[in-house]
């Protein structure tokens, strides 16, 4: 592991004191099973982006007159408080070749492999025009992978990885 990497990843662990979201990366004390893993995590680190936290309302904040944009049924619900902590999210998605990444890493293919429907979830092309180009983001089986994704990060790299939460998306494209 080069000197850059323990740098970034020190960084990383200082900015944040909270969470790495999905797009879920730094290597401190890893194994690193491959060139393709090594390229996965490097590239996780690299895309985080840095999101300070604080208390916004989440919901319908309704019109500057004071109204509603919606109105209120059994599924919809009046703006509340939130507060998140500071956190790092991946500015893109994760691909069709980062999770192959990691399925082959885990030997989870075969789980996809054989099954008409979900062989899709394995099968990363270089055709970009499919829709399993390896550069286009991933849509996993169940969010169990999407989880196992994240935990097979977090185990690479040491840091901490899971998927956003619902508030977290919203602070970081509006603003706290």
């Amino acid at each position: 592991m080069g000197s850059s990497m323990k740098e970034t990843s020190s960084l990383l662990l200082e900015r944040l004191g909270s969470t790495l979201m999905t797009g879920c990366g730094s290597l401190l004390g890893s194994t690193i099973e491959s060139e393709a893993t090594q390229q996965v995590i490097d590239r996780a680190l690299e895309n985080q982006v840095f999101v300070e936290g604080g208390t916004f309302m989440l919901g319908d904040v309704g019109r500057a007159s004071g109204t509603l944009y919606i109105t209120l049924t059994g599924f919809s619900r009046p703006a509340v408080e939130v507060s998140i902590d500071s956190y790092s999210i991946s500015r893109y998605e994760t691909t069709w070749g980062e999770m192959k990444v990691y399925y082959e890493a885990l030997d989870r293919t075969h789980l996809y492999a054989d099954d008409f429907i979900y062989k899709k979830y394995v099968k990363a092309t270089d055709d970009p025009l499919s829709p399993n180009y390896y550069r286009k983001p991933a849509r996993v089986p169940n969010y169990g992978e999407a989880e196992g994704y994240c935990a097979w990060l977090a185990e690479q790299t040491g840091l901490p990885f899971a998927l956003p939460t619902e508030a977290q998306p919203t602070v970081g494209i509006c603003g706290p």
